[in-house]
C-alpha cells in the first residue's frame, strides 16, 4: 500500500509511460501521456503510476521494491 493513494499501478514499460518515462529517462513518445494520464485516472481516482520498463524481468515482490526505490530518483511532474 502506498499511503495516501487510492489506486496504485505497478507494471512494466507501458505503466512507466504513463509518467512520460523510459527506465527513468523523460522521452518523446511519451510526450502529453502524464498529463492525460493525470487529468483521467490520477486526479479522480487519486491515483499514481509505477512502472519500470524491463518489468517482465521482475517477480512482482522486486519490481515493488524496485519501483519504491525509483520513485525517489523520478521528478515529480513525471510521476503522475
Amino acid at each position: 500500500m502506498v499511503q495516501g493513494l487510492d489506486v496504485v499501478f505497478y507494471g512494466d514499460s507501458i505503466v512507466e509511460s504513463w509518467r512520460g518515462t523510459e527506465l527513468g529517462v523523460a522521452v518523446d513518445r511519451a510526450r502529453g501521456i502524464p498529463d492525460m494520464w493525470g487529468r483521467h485516472f490520477g486526479e479522480p481516482y487519486n491515483a499514481k503510476a509505477f512502472g519500470i520498463a524491463s518489468a517482465q524481468r521482475l517477480s512482482a515482490s522486486q519490481l515493488v521494491m524496485q519501483t519504491r526505490q525509483n520513485m525517489l530518483q523520478v521528478p515529480p511532474s513525471a510521476n503522475q
